[in-house]
């Protein structure tokens, strides 16, 4: 990583999250108390079920350390700047949505360093000497995702109409403004070890994205959640903030395959989470499309 992931990522990073800041609403948060069952199974299946998920995935298909470890990175990640899109789009549960987007840019505070840690530890060898600092950790995420999310609903709140006016814009300026640096950082500053290719991590990328969507579905369905909360909760748990998981990746693991299988999710799950959704729409809503919640 040099010029594009060390620099221009963070302060994008920072204007994405003011953007959600920006676009959420403090009223939004209530969903956590009309919906208490979704909203505590959404935050279980991201807190235990998708870091699970992720050393299954190496598990079955014999992966090596390095592709386990992005795996894990993956699923450790907070939910992305897209996923609430999707919902909307998908008749999902918004404020649900919302909500656990929210959620997960805290939860991840703890969760990054303390489960990253105790694996590195337990594969050892070249991976136990990698130290993760939980105090820089911490720092760099809240510095990344809780100040500019927070300075975004302070803005939000204080002057309404500027959400109103930006709001269309935000929704698809955000992601295209990602999708651009992370295209610079695969041409500019992709890893030089050649015996790594990004095309080989597209399908553990794939895997991660598709399995982490169907397996919460039948998590929470598991326990009569209703079906456009189930919905949101699987939107959530698929598409994540890669970003975040790129400068974990880039500043403390240094990794080649861990970066570049991090960068073949940013530029694969969009769009498979989209597809995904629309089935889920379909099949799971069952065209039930009462306004309900």
């Amino acid at each position: 990583m040099n010029f594009f992931g060390e620099i221009v990522l963070p302060i994008v990073l920072f204007i994405i999250m003011v953007g959600i800041g920006i676009s959420t609403k403090i009223g939004d948060f209530k969903s956590l108390f009309r919906f208490p069952k979704a909203a505590i199974l959404g935050v279980i299946s991201q807190l235990i079920l998708l870091p699970l998920i992720a050393l299954l995935i190496g598990w079955l298909f014999n992966y090596n350390n390095e592709i386990t470890l992005g795996l894990l990175v993956l699923s450790l990640c907070p939910s992305g700047t897209g996923s609430n899109i999707i919902t909307k789009m998908v008749h999902g549960n918004l404020a649900l949505s919302v909500s656990l987007t929210t959620i997960s840019n805290f939860k991840c505070l703890f969760t990054f360093p303390l489960i990253l840690n105790l694996y590195l530890q337990e594969v050892g060898g070249i991976y136990g000497e990698i130290q993760l600092n939980y105090v820089e950790i911490i720092v760099q995420i809240f510095s990344l995702t809780i100040i500019p999310t927070a300075l975004g609903l302070f803005i939000g709140e204080k002057a309404p109409d500027l959400v109103v006016k930006s709001k269309k814009t935000l929704k698809w300026l955000l992601p295209g403004l990602l999708f651009a640096v992370f295209t610079a950082i695969m041409f500019f500053d992709e890893p030089k070890n050649e015996s790594v290719d990004i095309t080989e991590m597209i399908f553990p990328a794939l895997l991660i994205n598709v399995s982490s969507m169907i397996i919460s579905l039948v998590f929470v369905k598991l326990f009569k959640v209703e079906a456009r909360q189930a919905i949101a909760v699987s939107i959530e748990s698929g598409l994540k903030n890669s970003a975040i998981g790129l400068m974990i990746a880039a500043t403390f693991i240094k990794v080649d395959s861990v970066e570049l299988l991090i960068l073949a999710y940013s530029f694969i799950s969009f769009y498979f989470t989209l597809v995904i959704s629309f089935l889920l729409k379909r099949f799971v809503l069952n065209g039930n499309l009462n306004p309900i919640e």
